[in-house]
């Protein structure tokens, strides 16, 4: 193979997305490399974890018996979930 027709590769389709797959790849492995060597163990803090089940929110609509993921204040139809 002559030293121009390695270089032509890389001008069709396919060498673009061989090179493009190459300097992605080379990227995130250097990236790695040095995301691991920049932490140390007492960057990482676990946080215990919190959750509001028991909190109400005050002035806010009964929502138990509607089952829509709908952050709002009130539904138009109290019977029936329209969202």
């Amino acid at each position: 193979m002559k030293p121009r027709d390695f270089l032509n590769f890389f001008k069709t389709k396919s060498g673009k997305l061989v090179l493009f797959v190459a300097i992605f790849g080379g990227g995130l492995m250097i990236f790695s490399v040095l995301r691991d060597k920049s932490r140390s163990p007492e960057d990482i803090a676990v946080a215990p974890a919190r959750t509001n089940v028991t909190d109400k929110a005050a002035g806010g609509a009964d929502r138990s018996s509607c089952r829509c993921s709908r952050s709002v204040r009130r539904h138009r139809s109290p019977n029936r979930c329209r969202w």
